[in-house]
């Protein structure tokens, strides 16, 4: 997926594009996959969840590196 197909992606569920450019992260896939009605529910799963990963240092999921997480995270 190209960068510009991404933007309009983000922007469809309701989230910002980052500025780093980083459009490898998981989230606005998974988001669009999902029913409208789904999606507000999910997000904000996500921004719990992200909370808890990050310690509460931020909750858009936009930031966390889903990558990095693994077993030993849990």
């Amino acid at each position: 997926m190209n960068k510009p197909d991404i933007v309009g992606m983000l922007e469809s569920v309701g989230m910002t594009p980052p500025a780093s450019g980083d459009y490898q992260n998981p989230v606005p896939y998974y988001l669009s996959s999902l029913g409208p009605g789904s999606r507000r529910t999910m997000k904000q799963a996500l921004r719990v969840i992200t909370g808890i990963f990050s310690q509460n240092k931020f909750t858009d999921p936009l930031f966390l590196p889903w990558m990095r997480i693994n077993t030993k995270s849990l």
